[in-house]
């Protein structure tokens, strides 16, 4: 039944127009990695007031202000995200729904291909980010790329995938960011509370409330795929297929190792148990 509900979406064009994708998914991937820069700057040079060095400028190359600047836009999207899929979206959507349509969510996808191809160099010039989130970061630039640039690019999971799971980033930035300044965080209480926080949210959005929504999503990816009669749909719907198998791989392994930080926590096992096995995730 769900294969001839939406054998028909493949009638739809390959890409969305390239008028829309001009005027509108370009320019916000632009105005995104400029908002960036000029907030990082911001960050640098109020964290230079905050804490004060003999070179202020030195904040530009730091990890704090990527860590602030992360922050904020995982505030932003986490909160938008979050209203969006609670409130706007239809709660059942039909196997059409979850493949065309919501056009208006392109924007989700355009700021996280923006935000990412920010943070790949920042990532690694700033902050020496691990391999493991370099490719988060790639993955989430391709399902962007397609759910911003094609017909059938599954908006419906935007609120979730670009938004919601952003609200685990907000402790991790603050968690970062303390542990880059641990001279102005002494309190043994804060990093502990900070951290537990992050390991809670962690594994409810990217774990609880992700495997479901994923397993919806490779599903409709699937007879998508299955259903397809050319070469480039196919190659669409396998790439997506990939990016998503990757990511849900990634979150399992971190949330691995947030596990075994709460088990080390709760147990007492290591009381000096180090911050960094609560690693960054993007």
């Amino acid at each position: 039944r769900e294969i001839e509900v939406v054998s028909h979406l493949h009638e739809n064009p390959l890409f969305l127009p390239w008028e829309h994708i001009r005027d509108n998914v370009i320019p916000a991937v632009l105005v995104t990695i400029a908002s960036l820069v000029v907030i990082h700057q911001t960050m640098a040079f109020l964290l230079a007031k905050r804490f004060p060095s003999k070179n202020p400028r030195a904040y530009l190359y730091s990890s704090g202000s990527y860590r602030a600047t992360n922050l904020l836009v995982n505030l932003f999207l986490g909160l938008v995200g979050t209203y969006h899929y609670t409130q706007t979206l239809p709660q059942h959507p039909t196997p059409s729904e979850r493949v065309e349509g919501f056009d208006s969510l392109y924007w989700l996808a355009a700021v996280q291909f923006g935000y990412n191809a920010w943070g790949i160099p920042m990532g690694l010039f700033l902050s020496n980010e691990s391999p493991g989130i370099i490719l988060h970061h790639v993955c989430v630039m391709v399902g962007a790329f397609q759910s911003g640039c094609f017909s059938n690019g599954c908006r419906y999971i935007n609120p979730f995938f670009f938004g919601l799971i952003e609200m685990s980033s907000i402790p991790l930035s603050v968690m970062n960011f303390m542990k880059d300044h641990r001279d102005a965080y002494q309190s043994a209480w804060s990093f502990h509370a900070i951290r537990i926080t992050f390991a809670v949210s962690f594994l409810f959005t990217r774990v609880y409330l992700w495997m479901p929504e994923m397993y919806q999503f490779i599903r409709i990816c699937a007879v998508m795929g299955y259903t397809c009669t050319s070469a480039p749909p196919i190659i669409f719907w396998t790439s997506a297929i990939t990016v998503m198998v990757i990511l849900t791989l990634l979150q399992l392994y971190w949330a691995s190792r947030i596990v075994k930080g709460l088990l080390g926590i709760v147990l007492g096992e290591n009381n000096n148990l180090r911050i960094s096995v609560l690693k960054k995730v993007v």
